[in-house]
Formats: structure tokens, C-alpha cells, sequence
């Protein structure tokens, strides 16, 4: 699929330095077929791409992001949810918070319990 993000990798890539996609790949930190697939629109940059390519673009790391969500569909243009939907999303969304929750909860008490035995040597 051919978006906003394709099209400036591509122009990037041939008109701008003069890359092949290796090179291009090379500059990103990352493989040549997986940059192919960015510039084909097969797939998209991972975070931690983000700062490469917006240094690669010439862009800040807003564009980068706005870039990628608009590729993925996730961005203005993007068809919205249905309030049914967007009612399933927050109650997996709500069920996953009390599940962190109660991970830290329990880490909590043991970093209590550590820094009162190391106030205090003697309680256990």
C-alpha cells in the first residue's frame, strides 16, 4: 500500500542520498528486506527505529510517529470504531489495568518489607 510514508522512504532513499535499499537499511539499523517492506508498505518501523528515521527523513520524531500511524491506518483518516467496539476495547483495556495493578501491588509490599529490613537488620 502506498502511502505518505512509503513515498518519503522511497524519495529518501533514491533522490536524497542516493541509497540502495542495503544502504538504506545499513542506515537505519536494520535488514534489507525489512526495509523493503517499510518502502512497500508491507510493514512498518518498530520504536526504537523511530530516532533513525527521523534523522533518515530529516523530520522530528512527531512526523515519524504521525507517519507511521497514518500507514497503519491508525491515523486521522482512519475509519473509527463503533461505541460497541470502543466499549470492548476499555473493558479489556480496564481488566489488563487490575491485572498490572495487582502485579505492583505485591511488588510493593516486598520493597516495604526490604527497605524495613534494611532500616532495621534485626526484624524479619
Amino acid at each position: 500500500m502506498i502511502t505518505e510514508l512509503t513515498r518519503r522512504l522511497r524519495r529518501a532513499r533514491e533522490t536524497i542520498h542516493g541509497h540502495t535499499h542495503e544502504q538504506a537499511a545499513g542506515a537505519l539499523g536494520t535488514t534489507k528486506n525489512l526495509y523493503g517492506r517499510w518502502e512497500r508498505g508491507e510493514g512498518y518501523p518498530q520504536p526504537r527505529h523511530y530516532a533513525a528515521l527521523a534523522n533518515y527523513l530529516g523530520v522530528d520524531d512527531e512526523e515519524v510517529y504521525r507517519l507511521i500511524t497514518d500507514a497503519k491506518g491508525h491515523g486521522p483518516k482512519a475509519a473509527r470504531p463503533s461505541p460497541a467496539g470502543l466499549s470492548d476495547r476499555m473493558d479489556g483495556l480496564e481488566l489488563r489495568l487490575h491485572e498490572v495493578e495487582a502485579q505492583f501491588a505485591g511488588r510493593v509490599a516486598e520493597l516495604r518489607d526490604l527497605v524495613a529490613r534494611l532500616i532495621d537488620p534485626e526484624r524479619k
